[in-house]
């Protein structure tokens, strides 16, 4: 029987794509779950409306969300979007 990989979604501020604070996240959610499929948004995503129709269908097929939060400890409106929306679907939520 094969296991099919963990997938895991990094919630993070558009702000963050590109930066080290994104690349660290990264790597530490492959150092906890060193087998997972790490979706990250800014690789996933190139306008805010390919996000909004591509996310309902991408929900049910994770495994977690992760947060990252931004450089000052805040957490966006895009990503409380994502927390709620994982909340109701029963998908575990951690935060960085």
């Amino acid at each position: 029987m094969t296991r099919r990989l963990a997938r895991i979604y990094l919630a993070h501020p558009k702000r963050t794509c590109g930066t080290e604070r994104e690349t660290a996240g990264l790597e530490r959610v492959a150092q906890l779950v060193p087998r997972a499929r790490i979706v990250n948004p800014a690789d996933r995503y190139t306008e805010d409306v390919d996000c909004l129709d591509d996310w309902p269908g991408l929900v049910d097929t994770l495994d977690a969300l992760v947060v990252l939060t931004d450089e000052r400890g805040i957490i966006e409106t895009g990503v409380w979007r994502e927390i709620g929306d994982c909340i109701y679907a029963d998908v575990p939520v951690f935060v960085f």
